[in-house]
């Protein structure tokens, strides 16, 4: 009995030292799993300042956005608004050049001679 007491304090204290290994693997595997976490964490945090500063240079970049469409489109309507002048001007002097030139048939039919100051 004592041989079975002797084995069995010699059992126990295997099995004590293999959990005392165990437990400070455990307890240094917990470690480095936590500095990995507060890694990732920080790296969570500094991301998620980069998606808050990302969203502020998209909504600067959508105003630019909707303040150069505003600049093109008054640009687009004064261009069609001088296109428009600059077609009934044209009209105006073809009229004007069509009168003068009927005025100078006029004159060449009515008034003998005129056609060589014309």
């Amino acid at each position: 009995s004592i041989e079975l007491q002797a084995q069995a304090a010699l059992d126990f204290a295997a099995v004590e030292q293999g959990c005392t290994q165990e437990n400070a693997t455990k307890t240094q595997e917990l470690s480095a799993l936590t500095l990995q976490v507060q890694g990732l964490e920080a790296d969570v945090l500094s991301g998620e300042g980069q998606v808050g500063q990302l969203k502020t240079d998209i909504l600067a970049l959508e105003r630019d956005i909707i303040s150069r469409s505003s600049q093109l489109e008054a640009l687009r309507l004064g261009r069609a608004n001088q296109s428009q002048t600059f077609s009934q001007e044209l009209t105006d002097f073809n009229f004007a050049i069509a009168a003068v030139d009927r005025a100078i048939d006029v004159l060449k039919t009515q008034t003998p001679g005129a056609s060589r100051f014309l």
